[in-house]
């Protein structure tokens, strides 16, 4: 039994060079000396030189915060403006800097390089949903609940916290205690488990909050993880969020306050291992892949007992395998997968994985001696009626149901789909008796007696009935196949004809039309040459034989003859 446990920037950013032109064309009332404002990752200053005809204004709300500009109007004739930004965390690409002048806008492009000194050490935050967290000087942990105050009727609250009892919580329940931060431009909103959004009064003179169902009104919040146990939550008016330990409260200041704990952001897992499906399917050849799922635990352990499969562990994506080259029939592996969260165990998930196989193309011996699965076998072999075995039915126009024959044996074939899988539609193959036949499907059993399932046809090869004058009236034709009836007889009279039934096959097949000369007779489609002697012929059986029409010397014969069947 194999088993396995596993435990669980910078920015570059694209400086475009300005021009040395004087002026650079944009509007006939107004024109800049360049459109890209890059200043570099230390911080800088750039400056542009505004031409206009009448007085302009740049638009202050386009602004980024860290960037300065000066002047933001001006008159006729020439301005130099000047943009100043220090260092930034993160890279700042294509943001646009309109200026209006009589009615119409002149774009700036202002990029700048991040500054790697100033990048956190600490992974980006993502939404999704957290505890809100906040260590004590004990080492105890606040676990924040919602706020109790109504929603949308103009109340306000701070948020209470009670001790929890470990270093983290529990994660087994507690769901008032989750928030969560949805994306939104320039940073998160946060919402309770009652659906309710944070937001706070207008003119920023308070330090709680009002809830409302109304995403509309709900402030954004930017969030930075700056310690091991602690982020900065800051509101759009420049507020932290901030746990009192005077009022025992949390709510969002205008400064750090002294003595105050600031929030640890904690994952809300549930004790889960959700995979996206229980059963999968993979190519033959030799692949990594994973197996989509969700999974909230910090250990792993994964149970399998075959050798061609390896896990390598969870990802971001789900679990991850390894799966040797399969060169055999298909085959599966059942995986039990089991995970803890904090040491907790969680309920088994199981997972079947299924490796397509080589579809091996044997005879009816072959097939017969395969083990009941759910490996796929192409066998090829003539259409036969074998009603006189129990339980065989013979079916061609709905279910196609039929005994297949070869040099090796017999197999009964029940229910054959047409190419594109669809059942009881066989009859619109046109096969007939005597044809052909290649089909793909699994070995199976039905009340202890062989058969091949989940058949699907492939291809046929028409066989045409004929009488001896007819077949030697025909032209020469290797790709097509004539079924004969007729009486072995020793031809030897006829100049270059042979008589030899212990070995080759050569005899005269003799009907009320005429005579056809057959040199070399095998055991059954696809049966071995020279081997006639083990079909136990002698003169006078009446025999039926498939061949193709061919010559020898401009004398017309029936080449590469197999047997079918001899008369009682």
């Amino acid at each position: 039994m194999k088993k396995f446990i596993f435990a669980l920037f910078s920015i570059a950013a694209l400086l475009v060079s300005c021009t040395d032109d004087d002026t650079i064309s944009g509007l006939d009332i107004l024109s800049v000396d360049k459109t890209i404002v890059s200043i570099s990752e230390n911080g800088g200053s750039e400056t542009v030189t505004i031409n206009a005809k009448a007085p302009w204004n740049i638009v202050e709300d386009a602004i980024p915060s860290n960037l300065t500009v000066s002047p933001l109007s001006g008159g006729a004739g020439e301005t130099k403006v000047t943009f100043s930004s220090p260092g930034v965390k993160k890279a700042i690409k294509g943001v646009n800097i309109e200026i209006l002048c009589d009615g119409q806008s002149q774009y700036l492009i202002y990029q700048q390089q991040a500054d790697p000194s100033m990048a956190s050490p600490y992974p980006e935050f993502k939404a999704g949903k957290y505890w809100i967290m906040f260590k004590k000087e004990d080492g105890k942990w606040l676990s924040s609940k919602h706020a109790t105050c109504g929603i949308d009727n103009n109340s306000y609250t701070y948020i209470s916290c009670s001790d929890i009892e470990g270093d983290l919580p529990n994660l087994t329940g507690a769901k008032e205690h989750v928030f969560t931060f949805e994306s939104t431009t320039g940073g998160f909103f946060i919402k309770d488990t009652e659906g309710a959004y944070l937001y706070m009064d207008g003119d920023g003179k308070y330090n709680n909050f009002y809830r409302t169902a109304d995403k509309s009104k709900a402030m954004v919040w930017t969030v930075e993880q700056t310690s091991d146990t602690e982020y900065e939550i800051t509101s759009s008016q420049g507020k932290w969020i901030q746990y009192s330990t005077g009022y025992s409260t949390w709510g969002a200041y205008n400064s750090k306050q002294e003595k105050a704990l600031l929030p640890y952001l904690v994952p809300a897992k549930e004790l889960s291992i959700a995979l996206a499906e229980s059963q999968v399917t993979i190519p033959k050849e030799a692949n990594t892949f994973t197996v989509p799922a969700e999974i909230n635990a910090d250990e792993v352990s994964v149970n399998y007992d075959v050798d061609w499969l390896q896990y390598l562990g969870t990802t971001s994506e789900g679990l991850k395998f390894k799966a040797a080259e399969n060169t055999g029939g298909a085959r599966n592996a059942k995986v039990n997968i089991t995970s803890s969260l904090q040491g907790k165990n969680i309920t088994n998930a199981t997972l079947e994985i299924n490796q397509e196989g080589s579809i091996q193309e044997v005879t009816v011996e072959q097939f017969l001696a395969a083990e009941v699965g759910d490996a796929l076998y192409k066998i090829t072999g003539r259409v036969t009626n074998r009603t006189d075995i129990s339980g065989h039915k013979f079916d061609l126009d709905t279910y196609g149901n039929f005994d297949l024959v070869d040099a090796t044996g017999n197999v009964y074939i029940y229910g054959v789909m047409t190419p594109e899988m669809v059942s009881k539609q066989f009859g619109t193959l046109g096969v007939k008796e005597g044809d052909i036949i290649t089909v793909i499907g699994k070995r199976a059993e039905y009340k202890g007696a062989p058969q091949m399932g989940s058949a699907y046809y492939v291809s046929h090869t028409p066989v045409t009935k004929i009488d001896a004058a007819s077949f030697n009236a025909l032209k020469d034709d290797a790709n097509t196949w004539y079924e004969l009836t007729g009486t072995v007889t020793d031809g030897t009279a006829q100049a270059g004809h042979k008589f030899d039934l212990a070995t080759y096959g050569n005899f005269d097949l003799v009907d009320a039309t005429g005579d056809v000369y057959v040199y070399g007779l095998t055991t059954g489609w696809g049966g071995p040459s020279k081997s006639a002697g083990n079909l136990g012929l002698k003169a006078g059986d009446v025999i039926t034989i498939v061949a193709h029409k061919t010559s020898y010397k401009d004398a017309p014969q029936a080449g590469s003859a197999w047997f079918v069947s001899k008369a009682e």
